[in-house]
């Protein structure tokens, strides 16, 4: 319970760090999209009266949003962005590339490199599926099944809970329990002995013949 508590605080700080971090993009988003305005101004000629206008160019650019993408480059030479929009690089195609970021100027859409401050162009990539949380959480628990039957430990066993976390209670060699149920927990078969938070490695138990109950 305490090693849990501390893994709560530990997620807790994450998001809010995450959180500020993308504030913090988001403003210099509208930083660099200001400075180009004027790196980068539109001048056109007044023919009534000869002078000059000088309109700064503004980028239609769309609040930064978190991603978590899988990708690989297309073949070729591609070219790597930084935020305002401007090829600051280029990376060799084929590559496999972690994705952390989405953001849209004047409707083309970019993805930020993990880890880095490159961008790169949609339609300069091949976003992979992603299998979902749930997904991957039905792989490693397997549903449990009714199996009534009496299991004597032939070794000492930590008893886990019904997601493989290790539980304070151990079991010693030689004693009888009552099964209940059996279920694979991250590929291993495991009984339940009791509740969700009773669960015996089936490895280190024997069941005894003719125990039906």
């Amino acid at each position: 319970d305490a090693a849990q508590a501390q893994i709560d605080a530990a997620q807790t700080a994450l998001d809010t760090a995450r959180t500020n971090l993308q504030t913090a993009q988001n403003r210099l988003t509208q930083a660099q999209a200001h400075l180009n305005d004027l790196q980068h101004p539109s001048i056109s000629f007044d023919d009534n009266d000869d002078s000059v206008v000088v309109t700064p160019q503004t980028p239609v650019v769309s609040p930064v949003t978190p991603v978590d993408l899988s990708a690989t480059l297309n073949e070729g030479s591609i070219p790597v962005y930084d935020q305002s929009g401007q090829v600051i690089a280029h990376l060799n195609g084929g590559q496999n590339l972690q994705l952390t970021n989405q953001m849209t100027i004047n409707g083309q859409v970019f993805y930020q490199i993990t880890n880095t401050n490159h961008w790169v162009s949609a339609n300069d990539l091949s976003i992979k599926a992603k299998t979902s949380k749930k997904s991957k959480k039905a792989k490693k628990t397997s549903v449990s099944h009714k199996y009534r039957r009496v299991a004597r430990t032939v070794k000492k066993v930590r008893l886990v809970d019904a997601k493989g976390r290790k539980t304070k209670r151990t079991l010693k060699a030689g004693t009888s329990w009552k099964t209940f149920a059996r279920k694979k927990i991250n590929g291993k078969w495991y009984y339940r002995l009791g509740t969700q938070k009773q669960w015996a490695r089936a490895s280190a138990m024997k069941v005894l013949k003719h125990s039906k109950f």
